[in-house]
């Protein structure tokens, strides 16, 4: 079996993108055609350049809303995988659909969601992976989840407060250089002029 990585529309015209397991690219099509897509494109993992998705990186705001939809999927009694389906077809961040693939791939393939996730070291923190391989040991998902979603959203916080307090003196820097090149290039030579023409030199 072949890693294929797809790119596919449903009957709306929403894009999807995802990861299937197959033996060729013509056995890949006729999977997802099954499933009701029209296929945009269809390629080896391999021979892809960026081809080890492991490395991808997400933005925090996507990370936290993957978390906070997970958790009300399995506290409400879904099954994982098809809790992750449902979040698959709702976002909207194409690298994040590619990711939520692979891991109900590696789920489909045995896997547990703890093991699928330590494969995307660079899109889930240490903590975060953690907590999930305790949430498997008998601590429970949905609160663990419940936990991590507090915790990225108190991340989330501190961010945005660090970006408010870097913007501030930029914009006063900004500012600033904006006040001297006007003086140089407006106010000075006027001045120049001024004193030319009464001759103080």
């Amino acid at each position: 079996m072949e890693i294929f990585v797809y790119k596919v529309r449903d009957s709306s015209g929403r894009p999807f993108t995802g990861v299937i397991e197959a033996d060729n690219i013509k056995a890949a099509k006729a999977r997802l055609r099954v499933g009701g897509y029209y296929v945009v494109s269809v390629s080896s993992q391999r021979r892809k350049s960026k081809a080890n998705i492991s490395g991808a990186r997400i933005k925090l705001d996507t990370l936290l809303m993957f978390t906070h939809q997970l958790s009300a999927m399995i506290d409400s009694g879904l099954p994982i995988l098809l809790g992750l389906d449902i979040i698959w077809k709702q976002m909207t961040d194409p690298t994040m659909q590619l990711i939520i693939s692979q891991i109900k791939n590696s789920l489909n393939s045995g896997k547990s969601l703890s093991e699928a996730i330590n494969e995307f070291p660079m899109v889930f923190p240490v903590m975060y992976r953690s907590l999930l391989s305790v949430a498997e040991t008998g601590a429970g998902l949905a609160p663990i989840l419940k936990k991590l979603v507090e915790y990225l959203t108190n991340q989330q916080k501190f961010v945005a407060k660090i970006k408010r307090a870097i913007t501030y003196p930029l914009i006063v820097v900004a500012f600033a250089i904006i006040v001297v090149i006007l003086m140089f290039t407006l106010v000075v030579p006027t001045f120049q002029k001024v004193f030319s023409k009464i001759n103080v030199s």
